[in-house]
């Protein structure tokens, strides 16, 4: 028996636009505000969180032939990154056979009780979406995209989609949306990011806007290298939004 409140799937319409980097940190940010938190790569062909985290663990079976996620932080997480042997090793599987590969491991693994899973989203509108969106019950959806067009027009579609497969938007967040200068300490726009309007058409929210910066892509996330850090408390702030937005009766005096 699965016994979790909150399931929340983070999208993107295409890859390199940091998802799984934003995912496994708002995890870690949501476990210091005192949640048991999970987190699920669903990422089949670019798992990538094993090696965002930084775990060389393998995982195991119990004796109920349930996978034991592996312990990272105080959260719960699993990607298949821990399983195969070797992390270059490509997955190679036409859409219903990765589908239910990910549907067997989200069921199958010992989660226990959690308040949050997060679930790092492949990128795009394909099979693996609308499987999790039939075979579990997601309470809602963040969006990462940069502000360049390519991103913003995939992001677009996914909002599309969801919103046809009727899956609550949380809200967007907007990454490497600027460059701060080391130097003079002058910040300038690297994309475009004239869409706002395109955001109130569809009545979504920005929820966080993260610069270009090379410590969220250290050997560990930034909420544990540098728990203290400017971004690390931004983390913070995002969670907070998001808590707030699942649990309507905390918005009284908001």
């Amino acid at each position: 028996m699965i016994n979790i409140n909150y399931i929340i799937a983070i999208a993107s319409g295409k890859g390199g636009v940091g998802k799984s980097t934003i995912t496994a940190n708002l995890a870690l940010a949501m476990n210091v505000k005192g949640y048991k938190v999970g987190l699920l790569d669903a990422d089949i062909y670019g798992y990538s969180q094993s090696t965002i985290l930084n775990v060389k663990k393998k995982i195991f079976i119990n004796k109920k032939k349930r996978i034991q996620p592996i312990p990272y932080y105080g959260i719960k997480a699993m990607s298949l990154g821990f399983i195969v042997k070797k992390q270059t090793k490509a997955i190679i599987g036409r859409g219903p056979i990765i589908s239910k590969l990910l549907v067997d491991l989200f069921t199958n693994t010992n989660w226990g009780y959690l308040d949050y899973l997060f679930i790092d989203m492949p990128p795009g509108t394909g099979d693996i979406m609308l499987s999790i969106s039939k075979s579990i019950s997601v309470s809602g959806v963040i969006i990462i995209t940069t502000p360049q067009d390519v991103s913003l027009l995939g992001a677009f579609k996914g909002i599309n989609m969801f919103n046809k497969i009727k899956i609550p938007i949380i809200g967007l967040i907007e990454n490497m949306s600027y460059y701060t200068c080391k130097s003079c300490g002058y910040s300038t726009s690297i994309f475009n990011n004239k869409y706002n309007n395109s955001l109130k058409k569809y009545k979504i929210k920005k929820i966080g806007c993260f610069a270009l910066h090379k410590t969220l892509c250290d050997k560990k996330p930034i909420l544990i290298a540098k728990p203290n850090s400017k971004i690390s408390v931004f983390f913070k702030v995002i969670a907070d939004i998001v808590d707030i937005k699942l649990k309507p009766q905390f918005r009284i005096g908001l």
